[in-house]
């Protein structure tokens, strides 16, 4: 059981619109001077006033950057004054990426009725297609996706291997006894008898190859058709961010603000409604009008299923022209009877 900590909480929030109204003073409590301190005021001092924590409030006026990973692999900013110990949380909306997450820690989502998705708030779109474009290869962590392809490639390997070890079983020369055991031996010797007077030996076929690059181009679109699901959002949608508190990584203040999160749960929905809806609000986001997508964004939608389609086609035509090339070898007739194919071989 994590121990609840002694002292004050300190928190910085942001003192601008549209985070909290110009009121001149900065308080989590709704005072006559200031009716409507802000959304996010209003959250923390119902959350603190539940839980009985003591807190000091940061107010920042937006001169101060959210913080943005350096080359060192350090954050700046108000991210960076989180990780330091500076601040033991920051109380507004900002976006969550794979690599902040592993610099930080967050609680949960304080508003599931409108940001249950992380979604893109591009800057420039038209420079955004090649991401889009290669968005399949950023779903998962890089081990996942080096575990799925590595599944595909060790199906395919242990396939090409079996093939090659019936065809030298049929030529005699599978094993050498000099360096093979006798228990591999054997399993030579039965795979001779086994074959042992047959025209004809299995072989891999190209069709087997073709379905598992098919299944894995139908996998890879699947996914990359959810991934785009969370940056090709109307929008109305794209300035809405993942909203939480940012804590250092093992911070015992976090599981305290997920408890007491779930129990201001609707508290926190009325708060929405009125700051969106009142008549009062403070409504800022500086958004840019709807344009439509660029041709290029619109193109890599498809880019993976069209280069799945076009592996298709050549392993279509390697197919056919393989099939050709066996007919003129054996001058064989295929009679199709019932939806049955009868391969008749003739003497030479």
């Amino acid at each position: 059981m994590t121990k609840r900590p002694s002292g004050t909480i300190r928190i910085a929030t942001a003192a601008y619109p549209p985070f909290v109204k110009d009121c001149g003073i900065y308080t989590l409590i709704p005072t006559d001077e200031c009716p409507k301190p802000g959304i996010d005021h209003e959250i923390l001092g119902q959350l603190f006033a539940y839980a009985k924590i003591p807190y000091k409030l940061y107010p920042h006026t937006g001169d101060v950057k959210w913080g943005e990973m350096q080359p060192d692999g350090s954050y700046n900013g108000l991210t960076g004054d989180v990780i330091n110990g500076k601040y033991d949380t920051i109380g507004v909306q900002y976006s969550i990426d794979e690599k902040r997450a592993s610099k930080v820690d967050f609680s949960y989502n304080i508003y599931h009725d409108t940001a249950m998705y992380i979604v893109s708030n591009a800057l420039d779109p038209d420079r955004e297609w090649k991401s889009k474009a290669t968005l399949i290869y950023r779903v998962f962590d890089w081990q996942s996706s080096v575990g799925l392809l590595s599944v595909i490639l060790l199906l395919t390997a242990l396939l090409i291997a079996n093939t090659h070890i019936i065809d030298a079983a049929r030529k005699g020369r599978i094993f050498d006894k000099a360096i093979i055991k006798d228990t591999i031996t054997s399993y030579q010797d039965a795979l001779i008898l086994l074959l042992e007077g047959k025209e004809k030996y299995p072989s891999l076929s190209t069709r087997l190859v073709f379905l598992i690059l098919a299944f894995s181009v139908l996998l890879m679109g699947n996914l990359y058709q959810g991934g785009l699901f969370t940056v090709m959002v109307p929008a109305e949608f794209d300035a809405v961010w993942w909203q939480a508190y940012m804590f250092q990584n093992g911070s015992a203040w976090k599981p305290i603000f997920n408890k007491n999160i779930i129990m201001i749960s609707d508290f926190v929905g009325a708060a929405y409604e009125r700051y969106r809806y009142g008549s009062d609000l403070c409504q800022d986001f500086s958004r840019q009008p709807a344009k439509p997508l660029p041709i290029m964004s619109l193109l890599s939608v498809f880019l993976l299923l069209a280069s799945g389609g076009i592996i298709g086609f050549f392993l279509f035509c390697y197919e056919l022209g393989r099939y050709r090339r066996t007919k003129c070898k054996v001058k064989h007739v295929l009679p199709f009877v019932a939806g049955k194919v009868d391969i008749t071989t003739s003497d030479v």
